[in-house]
This record gives C-alpha cells, sequence and structure tokens, in this order.
C-alpha cells in the first residue's frame, strides 16, 4: 500500500484536528458521549469527552468508559 504520508496528515488536521495528533503518537484515546443538547425532540447534539492515556492504558480507558456508563 503506497501512499502519500504528509498529505494523509494534512487531511487527518483538517477533518479531525482534535485527534491527529495522537494518533501520530500512537497513544490509545476514546471519545465518549456524556450530554446531549437541548431543543426539539431529535434536534439536540450530542456532546462527549475525548480522554487520552499513556501508551499501553487501553484497559484503563475502558474501564474509565464503563464507569460512566457506556
Amino acid at each position: 500500500m503506497g501512499g502519500d504520508a504528509d498529505g494523509d496528515y494534512r487531511k487527518q488536521c483538517e477533518y479531525a484536528p482534535w485527534s491527529s495528533m495522537v494518533n501520530v503518537c500512537g497513544l490509545p484515546a476514546i471519545s465518549i458521549p456524556v450530554y446531549w443538547t437541548g431543543g426539539a425532540k431529535g434536534a439536540g447534539l450530542p456532546m462527549g469527552v475525548q480522554l487520552i492515556g499513556p501508551m499501553g492504558s487501553e484497559a484503563l480507558l475502558l474501564q474509565v468508559a464503563a464507569q460512566l456508563g457506556f
């Protein structure tokens, strides 16, 4: 599989600016929905948090998500 690594990184930064650094560093991360905004039925938007851990902490991140009910 060939590709343009620089171009791929630019796209990551453009479309997912808060996760590209984490991807490049190889750190585990999880996004957890924690709230829905108000509004008419079905019109609310999800809000969440992104947790980033040190290398090898995937199990800990999953435990935190489970504690939050997800």
